[in-house]
Parts: C-alpha cells; structure tokens; sequence
C-alpha cells in the first residue's frame, strides 16, 4: 500500500523543478522580461523565466507563416485559465489566393476527330479562385481547398497545346508550401543604430547572438507619391522634392537642433562653436521647452513650408502618437537628434533590422540569463499567487509545484486577474492597434526591397493615425515572395476598416495565376504588386505605468512588479522599454550597473593554473565565436566619427 503511494506521489511530482527557491520568478518572455531577467542574472541574482506557451516572445514573437494562419482561423479558446496570455488576434480576416490545380485525368479534354474545324479556342480557360475567409464568421480555413471553377472543351483538333498550358500551371508553387520559410513577426520595429537598445546590446556583448543589416531606404508617403527621406547633407541638395530655399530651411532647422542639444557626435571644435551659438541664442533644450508647448509649435515657430513640415513631423521625428500634437518639444528634439546621429554609422540608412525577425531579440537576452545561471520553463506559467497579508512570498506554478522568491515580475496580462480580485486600481494602459500582413509578389512601386514607409494622418482615404509599412524582400521571407507589414493605431471598429484602403493604393487582389493568353488588358498599366496571402487583425497591447517614481508603485503588494507586454511604443524604437526594464532592475537590486558588459576571456584573471586549464577549450570556442558574429556592431561603432 506504501509503495503505490509513494508511486502516485513520484508522479505527481514528475514535472517539478529540483529547485524551488529563487531570487526572483519572471513571467512571461516579452521584451521587458527577457532583459529584466537578462541583466539580474548577470549580477548574481538567480532567476526562474517561466512561459505559458511553447515559444519565446509572447508579443514580440515572430511565426512562421502556417503558425499564423492558424492562430488567424482558429477561434480562441475562452475555456482557458486567465493566467493564460497567448496573443490574441481579434477581428482576423484573412484573403488568400488559391494556385490552380493541375486537372485530373477526368477533366482533360479527349481527342476526337471532327470534320469540320472547331471554332472553340484550343487552350481551356482555367480560372483562378480566390479564397477570403472571415473569422468571425467562418473559423476554419482549408489550405488545401482545390475547387476550381473550370470550362472544358469536349472536342479539341489537339491535346497538346492545353498539356503544355497545364503543365506550367503546376509550376505555381502554393505559398503554403513554402510557408515555414516565412518569419512574420507580431509588431516589427526598427532600430537605430545609434539608439539604445544597439548600445545596449553592444555593452552588454548580446549581439554576439544576432545578426543585423541595414535598412535599404526609409520613405515619406506625400501627396499620392513615395520620397525617399535623404540621408547626407549632399543627398537633401540632389533631392528634387523641395526647393533650394526649402532645402537651406531644412538644413537650418537640423543645425539648431544640433546646437540647442550640443550633439556629443561632432567634434570637440564643432561642440564649442555650438555652445558659442547657444551662448549667442540664449536657446538651449531647457529653455525651448518652457517656451513651446509641443514640438508642432517648435516646428512651426520657423515659419517652413508645409512640405517641410511633413518631412521633419513625419520623416525624421519617427514619434508617432495618436495626435502628432502630443509630441513635447524634447521628444521631438531628441528623435530627430538620433535620426541624424544614426546616419552614416553602419550604412547609409540610420536603421537596422534583425536577420531573423524581431523575435529573436529577447531570446537573446533570455540567452545571456541562461549563460548566467538563470532556469527555463516553457509551457509553464502561474497556477496562484500567495501572499502573507501584503506582502508576496511566492506561487504555485501550473504543474502544481509551490515556488517562493524575494520578487515576481510579470505583465500585466498575467497580473490583472489578481490585481482585480485585489481590488486594485489598474496599473496599466492599454491601447488597440490595427495590422495587416501581406505577402505579394514583388515590392511596393518605386521602392527598394528592405525599405520602411511612414504614412501621415490624412494621407489616404482619410487614415486618423500614422501608418507604418515595413517592406522585406530578401530576408525573413521565401524566395520569390514579399513580406509586407503595415501598423496603425485603431480606430475603426475592425482592422480592415482602418487598413484596407492604404493596402490596397499600394497592392491589388489581383490574378496572380492568370493564365498567358488570358484576357489582362485590365491589368496592363497597374504595376502594383499582386497580393497573394494577407491577413487583418487588431491586437490589445499594455503598457504599464508603475515605476520607481509612480505613488502607484505603493498599492501593489510587497514585491510584485508589473511589467509592459507592449513591443512597440509611439517612438519606433525601444527606448521606453529600456527604461522601463532599468527602472525595475534598479527597485530590485539599487546603485548596480544595468547590464554590465560581459568581460572577454583574456580579460578574466584565473585563481589557478589547473582552473585555467580546465576552461580553455570552452572559452576559446565561446570567444571565437562573439568576435565574429559581433564584429559588424563593433567595428561600425568604433569608426562612425570617421565615417559623419
């Protein structure tokens, strides 16, 4: 009897973790998490990474394409637990042009002979289906539907002709059958090169685990046509966009951007002219700030043309709230500063994008706290949380296991289930966002293959918020595909209310499998890409407001942090996520350097020679290897005074 006992309790047991212990439980791997848990390892602190799903990134997650399909057609569950937080798309649509099928041997025309000839043409018309489905009524959607409507001729003078038609048919390759090819991210972004989180991943040695090119052009949607957004002071002068005097208005405004911050990138001579002009102008970016109430105002108060305007509020200043009037002057002064920095560091574009999705950024740092100590948990998450009065002592985990620790970090996803049977006030905002997914085949008119479009309030159909395209030929995407994104803040009640308009100026749900001899004269002077695959949906993304300097921080229990499950911020980089992952690090563990660069092995000094000697072969692997993913970031870094 004791024996099966101690049976039933062992496997029950099965699944339970040998340490039960820990400095601090992180929930979720979202951006925030991933570099909380990254850096607290780093310091010695150890850390338990749980997930509830199967993936890293929750929000920040890239799929392949038959991953998102299938999350766009299958229905979410609301039998599950409300711990559990995998992305829920909302208001999914998804068109998908089907390919031909070859004809079965029933439907190929037979040879009879005839004594007359035959005034049918030869070649049999096939037609190609198109296949939409809706969600929200329809939740299952079959890839491999192949009704075809088709007209057969039952006499023929030949059957060659329609084998040979037939046969290039069957070339058309189903984009599903290259799907797993495709890394679609949920929110892309970019980076700029001299921005934060490349700094960051500099100094603390993560980018030894990515890879990154530059972005080919970024564009300013304008007046029904795309302009390339100049990168050189020689490039803004060949430009034949804006006039000579428009041009000198620009290059007056990015000058007194410079002096007003007293940009650290020019030279030490450059530096005291400009803190010559400051003393001279009396501006510095204290005093315009008091002076302007928003960056529209600064940006006006030089009396530029509205073209001008356009291209410093929605070129060059990538911050893009619900109301470009919600922007302050030190923001806006800032992002264009960074802009201009950025410029001429690793490419002639200030941007850079990850070779593999924008997912694999917090994997990386989920890596570095692995290297350091920290455990993994996928397909884990929190089961309860326990309390002793207000203060947190620890969980019990969804496999049944009780876990303490000192702290628990988690979003608010996570969090809001018992922040709500607390009765406590939300420590979130939240905001809905509208995304389209296309896949095409070929780029967007008039713009080069890895290339970002910004799109501003009114530009088409009336659009309310700021549009943001991200275009990917060559990466992230199957061979003779294109990967499309488009982003906007909601306002319509679904997705393709706020996008279908914008997608379809740039693509057209057009017959991509149209057979050679068809009729196409439609077509002929619409150049636009054909739209192959593209799915809508509507995403809710929070953004957490607690902080050390927040007097909400207090009405959370003892030792619980929430943290933002947003990838993606007005500003198009990850700046207010750095500072949000600093600002709890520095609750957690105060006055310690965030993310310490790691030291490189001939930096290390051993405590033996036996030490030593047991560890060369596992530090030379792991050196050789950081310097040669890492040397692109690095090297860049260090000459891109030489290259401005």
């Amino acid at each position: 009897m004791d024996e099966e006992l101690n049976h039933v309790i062992d496997e029950s047991r099965a699944n339970y973790l040998d340490k039960d212990n820990y400095d601090v439980i992180v929930v979720g791997t979202g951006f925030v998490e991933s570099l909380v848990a990254g850096a607290l390892a780093r310091v010695g602190k150890s850390v338990l990474h749980l997930d509830q799903n199967c993936y890293y990134g929750v929000n920040c997650s890239s799929f392949t394409l038959n991953q998102l399909s299938d999350m766009l057609t299958k229905p979410n569950d609301d039998s599950t637990t409300a711990s559990v937080v995998q992305p829920i798309l909302k208001n999914p649509y998804i068109y998908y042009q089907q390919p031909p099928t070859p004809p079965t041997p029933a439907q190929l025309p037979t040879q009879v002979e005839q004594p007359t000839p035959v005034e049918q043409p030869v070649a049999t018309e096939q037609q190609t289906t198109t296949t939409t489905t809706n969600v929200e009524e329809s939740t299952t959607l079959d890839t491999n539907d192949t009704s075809v409507e088709s007209t057969t001729t039952t006499t023929t003078a030949t059957i060659t002709p329609v084998v040979e038609k037939e046969k290039e048919k069957e070339t058309v390759k189903d984009v599903f059958k290259v799907g797993r090819q495709f890394i679609i991210d949920l929110f892309p972004s970019l980076l700029y090169a001299k921005g934060a989180l490349v700094q960051l991943l500099i100094s603390s040695s993560t980018s030894k685990y990515l890879e990154f090119k530059t972005l080919d052009k970024n564009y300013l949607y304008a007046n029904g046509k795309l302009h390339a957004i100049p990168s050189t002071k020689g490039s803004i002068f060949k430009d034949n966009t804006f006039s000579l005097k428009e041009k000198r208005y620009i290059m007056k405004f990015i000058e007194s951007v410079r002096s007003i911050v007293g940009d650290n990138s020019s030279t030490e001579e450059n530096n005291t002219e400009e803190q010559e002009k400051q003393q001279q102008t009396g501006e510095t970016l204290e005093s315009v700030t008091k002076k302007y109430k928003n960056f529209v105002e600064f940006v006006k108060s030089y009396q530029m043309s509205s073209n001008v305007e356009t291209f410093i509020l929605y070129g060059i200043c990538l911050i893009h709230p619900r109301s470009v009037e919600q922007v302050t002057v030190e923001e806006g002064i800032l992002s264009v500063l960074l802009y201009m920095t950025s410029l001429l560091v690793y490419g002639e574009s200030p941007f850079l994008i990850p070779y593999y999705g924008y997912g694999d950024i917090p994997q990386a740092f989920c890596r570095l706290c692995a290297v350091f100590g920290g455990t993994f948990v996928l397909d884990r998450t929190i089961g309860s949380i326990n309390f002793n009065e207000n203060q947190y002592t620890g969980i019990t985990c969804s496999a049944g296991q009780p876990l303490t620790s000192k702290y628990l970090i988690a979003s608010p996803s996570v969090l809001s289930p018992y922040i709500e049977a607390a009765n406590l006030q939300p420590q979130y905002t939240k905001e809905q966002y509208s995304r389209c997914i296309l896949i095409t085949d070929k780029v967007i008119v008039n713009s080069s293959e890895c290339s970002y479009i910004t799109i501003p309030p009114n530009s088409i159909a009336g659009n309310k918020s700021t549009i943001n395209v991200y275009q990917m030929e060559n990466i992230c995407v199957a061979r003779g595909y294109v990967l499309i994104h488009f982003t906007t803040l909601s306002n319509g009640a679904t997705a393709r209310d706020d996008l279908e308009a914008v997608v379809e100026t740039f693509a057209k749900k057009g017959c991509l499998y149209r057979d050679i001899d068809a009729d196409s004269n439609s077509d002929a002077k619409d150049s636009r890409p054909n739209i192959i695959w593209s799915g809508y949906f509507n995403m809710d993304l929070n953004t957490s407001i607690v902080n050390n300097k927040s007097p909400l921080s207090e009405l959370m229990p003892k030792g619980i942090f929430v943290s933002s499950d947003s990838p993606i911020s007005a500003s198009i980089d990850y700046q207010s996520q750095i500072n949000e992952a600093k600002s709890i690090f520095s609750m957690i563990v105060p006055g310690v350097p965030f993310l310490e660069k790691v030291p490189d092995s001939e930096d290390i000094i051993w405590n033996s020679e036996e030490e030593q000697s047991a560890t060369t072969n596992e530090t030379t692997t792991t050196t050789t290897t950081a310097n040669t993913d890492n040397s692109n970031l690095t090297e860049s870094n260090n000459n891109d005074d030489k290259q401005e």
